[in-house]
């Protein structure tokens, strides 16, 4: 595609040109009339005064010489002007050109990434429209991903409907029958149907006499509603294997009962079927979440065949069900867009802060606490879990938002306790929230530690320093969490320049068994504390680890040896630590 010009500069080449015309207009004007005064100079001018052959001409002469000086006076002022107006008009064409060398040499520099220093007048300009620019790219990039992806998933649906309008004899194309969601396999000819319990959603009644005649004489238990509200009561009353709905139907359609069959049971294939197929129906369907699209009429073959296989998809969804609950795995990521939505939307609703506290074990003091993610959702049950589900539905700033909110609604109303550690995720650096002066977590900046977790790469925000750079200006603190693991290494800790590092309970996990262990934390901490940053070592489980890490110089240690997560706020357990003075007690019963 080609590029189009920026208007800046079409702007300056059209006054350059307007300049150019306006003084050669001028000159050849000004010429022709210095040309003709000058004519009334010689005797052939007399005779358009009238004088020619009179006695007058000598008087004549001497009117035509004054009107002639008028004239070249007049001339004079319009030749100025002329200059005036060329010289206005060439210093707006620099001014507009110098403006898209400025915009040119910024972008420039902004693509390689390279420092641009403070900006101000036609640089802040610059800036701007780079930043716009910027941003109308990436959306165009984005878009045309989106279309692309979308494109496939239609295609993907029309090929399937294609082939099971063909009824028994057709055959799916390759890529459909490698497809573990899109793929129907046929039944082998001793295996009997896949009978099973079917709700029909229809507002036409004839259609929905027809489906239903011919899945009972299937052998399916069948129960029809009008409408979706009705659907939606029959729900409730009892679990289906299939749903098959209409698209269209007045009140609430079929992608709006699809999202709330989902509320109700993640697993349920849901079919949707039309009689006036679209693209936009189509991708609806896809994005969130049908089982099958299917353009009506519908061949009774065809109905079967994709009802039997949704029966033996449901009986496998629940068995996986089964199986992940008993293992305590996330089954909801295993569910349709739509179900894990209304999963998500169900635990930001319920999920609440533990709080952990850091201790210095060498003042015997409580450092801060550590407020940590929970969740009561069963599809969700733990803090991996949730993130994992934000992350598929791009939901990770509303996540971010919720578990800063509840930890400051905590924490704030405990003015005698000391800091508090909050995690972030790499991507919360992005979420214009955070920077919110009137934040609830913002107005506690003073006696926060932001702790950078990266489940990405920091590379992912481009321009993290200055963002960090922004939140210690709101008095924010900023620390690396897991240390010594994953991305969190080098590249992190130069980016940040944190005052409080992490190390990572992997290090710290059986400590005092390990002798090369014990030496690369002894150096990480030496290091850290010739740089001025304080180390935590967090997961310490045992006193053995406990007192290695005293011995190595980490004063300030985190672990189920002093205190479990626990909701707001639980004591430290000193063990066989002993507080060196009377001075904690009190700071340990406000923590409890």
């Amino acid at each position: 595609m080609t590029q189009r010009t920026p208007w800046t500069r079409r702007l300056s080449t059209k006054l350059t040109l307007m300049a150019i015309v306006l003084f050669s207009v001028s000159a050849v004007i000004g010429g022709a009339n210095l040309w003709a005064f000058h004519q009334l100079e010689h005797d052939t001018a007399l005779e358009i005064l009238g004088c020619a052959g009179h006695d007058s001409g000598d008087h004549c002469r001497e009117l035509g010489r004054a009107h002639l000086d008028r004239l070249h006076h007049m001339q004079y002022a319009f030749m100025a002007l002329s200059v005036f107006a060329c010289a206005l008009v060439t210093w707006l064409a620099a001014e507009v050109q110098s403006r898209v060398r400025a915009l040119t040499v910024l972008s420039e520099r902004l693509e390689r990434g390279e420092p641009t220093g403070p900006v101000s007048g036609r640089d802040d300009l610059a800036a701007v429209g780079r930043a716009i620019g910027s941003t109308v790219q990436r959306l165009e990039r984005q878009q045309a991903t989106e279309r692309e992806v979308l494109g496939e998933r239609i295609e993907t649906l029309l090929s399937l409907n294609k082939a099971l309008a063909e009824g028994a004899g057709g055959t799916l194309p390759s890529g459909l029958q490698s497809s573990g969601r899109f793929a129907i396999a046929p039944p082998s000819p001793n295996e009997p149907p896949a009978l099973g319990r079917v709700l029909l959603v229809d507002d036409e009644p004839d259609v929905l006499r027809g489906f239903a005649r011919v899945l009972k004489e299937r052998g399916h238990h069948v129960a029809t509603a009008a409408r979706a509200e009705e659907a939606i009561t029959k729900l409730s009353e009892g679990r289906f294997d299939v749903v098959i709905s209409d698209i269209s139907m007045p009140g609430m359609d079929g992608i709006q009962l699809l999202r709330e069959v989902r509320r109700r049971d993640l697993t349920v294939p849901v079919v949707l079927a039309t009689g006036k197929p679209a693209v936009k129906s189509a991708a609806d369907a896809v994005e969130s979440g049908a089982f099958q699209y299917l353009v009506k009429p519908i061949q009774n073959e065809t109905l079967c065949r994709v009802v039997e296989h949704g029966v033996r998809v449901s009986r496998m969804g629940r068995v996986k069900e089964e199986a992940a609950e008993l293992l305590g795995h996330n089954a909801a990521l295993g569910a349709d867009r739509a179900g894990l939505e209304v999963t998500f939307d169900r635990t930001l609703q319920t999920l609440w802060m533990a709080f952990q506290p850091i201790v210095d074990v060498k003042a015997r003091t409580l450092y801060a606490f550590e407020s940590l993610l929970r969740s009561n959702e069963p599809a969700l049950p733990h803090p991996g879990a949730v993130l994992d589900a934000a992350e598929r539905l791009g939901r990770l700033d509303a996540l971010g938002r919720v578990v800063r909110a509840k930890s400051a609604a905590e924490f704030g109303t405990r003015s005698n306790l000391p800091l508090l550690f909050v995690n972030l995720h790499v991507r919360d650096l992005l979420d214009p929230d955070l920077l919110d002066p009137e934040a609830a977590l913002s107005k506690l900046a003073k006696r926060v530690v932001l702790e950078i977790t990266e489940r990405s790469s920091l590379e992912d925000v481009r321009d993290a320093r200055l963002r960090v750079a922004a939140l210690r200006e709101m008095g924010f603190r900023i620390a690396v969490d897991d240390m010594g693991a994953g991305y969190a290494g080098l590249s992190s800790f130069a980016l940040l320049e944190p005052e409080v590092v992490k190390l990572d309970m992997s290090l710290v996990r059986d400590i005092h068994k390990n002798t090369t262990k014990r030496k690369v934390v002894r150096s990480m901490i030496e290091l850290s504390k010739g740089m001025g940053i304080e180390v935590i070592a967090e997961g310490v489980e045992i006193s053995e680890e406990r007192d290695v890490l005293i011995e190595l110089g980490c004063d300030l240690l985190q672990g189920y040896l002093f205190a479990k997560p626990a909701k707001p706020f639980p004591s430290v357990d000193w063990g066989d630590l002993c507080p060196l003075s009377a001075d904690v007690a009190p700071s340990q019963a406000s923590a409890g």
